[in-house]
């Protein structure tokens, strides 16, 4: 019986693949092979290798059962993938045996629902044994604390574990619960014995911080110690004076913008929007003359703009400090065309803003940023975004982009 079973699988394979010869005897396989599950660190982890013949992502799906045609639909999609990966983690409960596959989405979404045991589904189940594997060797975070130092925070902290890595988090908030974990972000994964890290945060803005065993923090099982492992008080850079005074020195002011125009496309998805006032808004196609015309308005500010910073003035920056930071940034960055400091720093910012307003303001500086240094793609979708209250400026930064870069 057992050698009937394994012939029935060899010869089923057999026609499967020979569906799918071309004329040329070329072989097209619309599935991934060498799908291994095994279990890794209290941990199920899953490699495969990627079909070179369909462009797309991969589709992860767990089962309690051998996944099959018959009970795809009851199978649970864990992730989508791009290609190239070839892993994927599981933290699946423990004590319970569960079946994998990995399917393939070509870039119309279509799903390749093909199943073949060993090559891109599991015919043995695997299982989580112990839970308390990863507890037993995992690093304790104690001392954990944060000192300014110049433009940067210096937090000093000591690991149980010499041998395990860590991570550090920050937040705008207190970190007590795993909630307050997943919505703090993620600065780094530090080398097993190191006991410290220097952060730069935007001056002015309060910072929480916590340290935690790197491994648990996949499965978000992790314990928050006040005073150990997180802090409970805000640490931050401190403004001076003598910013404050460099910045008003430098500030001009000017009214705001116009309106901006109404968009009929989604920023996000690029998706037309559809709305009863497209009535209002006809789109009649010019005459050539006129095409001529506006080609030739539109090359003519494009040139002259090309390699100009720009700079916007069109907001008292006095009264809020928010406003204050970003100043802050413009004058030690944007001047000196420190184009790489100036990304980082504003992706930062734009991370810890509050204002819809002050982020598209950011983000036409980031827009330059990115511009200067060669990643035009990223520009466009930051002068996508403050085009929205900058309209005018934004646009000729994006007509550029378009009609002599991409």
């Amino acid at each position: 019986m057992k050698y009937f079973k394994l012939f029935y699988v060899i010869i089923f394979s057999f026609f499967l693949t020979n569906n799918i010869y071309s004329a040329e005897n070329y072989v097209f396989a619309p599935f991934v092979s060498r799908l291994k599950a095994v279990e890794e660190n209290s941990l199920i982890k899953l490699t495969w290798k990627d079909t070179g013949d369909i462009k797309g992502t991969c589709l992860i799906y767990r089962h309690t059962e051998k996944i099959s045609r018959n009970n795809f639909n009851d199978a649970c999609l864990l992730a989508e993938i791009s290609k190239g990966i070839e892993q994927y983690t599981d933290t699946a409960m423990s004590g319970t045996d569960f079946y994998y596959s990995v399917l393939v989405k070509n870039t119309e979404d279509k799903i390749f629902d093909i199943f073949i045991p060993y090559r891109n589904v599991t015919f043995r189940p695997v299982s989580i044994s112990k839970i308390k594997k990863i507890q037993d060797n995992i690093t304790k975070i104690s001392y954990l604390r944060v000192s300014e130092k110049k433009d940067s925070l210096y937090l000093t902290f000591r690991t149980s574990n010499p041998d395990r890595n860590t991570a550090v988090l920050r937040s705008h908030s207190p970190v007590f619960t795993v909630d307050d974990v997943k919505n703090a972000d993620l600065l780094a994964v530090i080398s097993s014995g190191k006991e410290s890290y220097t952060d730069f945060p935007i001056a002015g803005i309060p910072c929480y911080y916590t340290v935690v065993d790197a491994e648990l923090l996949k499965s978000f099982n992790i314990d928050i110690v006040p005073f150990e492992n997180t802090t409970i008080s805000p640490s931050e850079i401190k403004i001076t004076e003598k910013t404050i005074q460099d910045y008003i020195k430098t500030i001009s002011l000017r009214p705001e913008p116009l309106p901006s125009v109404l968009l009929d496309r989604n920023l996000e998805t690029g998706n037309r929007i559809s709305s009863s006032s497209r009535e209002f808004f006809p789109f009649r196609k010019t005459s050539a003359e006129t095409d001529m015309i506006i080609k030739s308005i539109t090359e003519k500010e494009i040139k002259e703009k090309e390699m100009e910073q720009e700079l916007l003035n069109k907001e008292d920056f006095y009264n809020y400090k928010e406003d204050l930071q970003l100043s802050v940034l413009i004058n030690r960055y944007f001047f000196i065309k420190d184009w790489e400091n100036l990304e980082i720093k504003l992706r930062d910012y734009i991370r810890s803003s509050r204002s819809k307003s002050l982020v598209k303001r950011a983000s036409f500086y980031l827009g330059q940023a990115y511009y200067f240094t060669g990643n035009y793609e990223k520009a466009f979708m930051e002068f996508l975004t403050s085009s929205e209250s900058y309209y005018p400026e934004s646009k000729k930064w994006m007509d550029n982009i378009l009609l002599s870069k991409l």
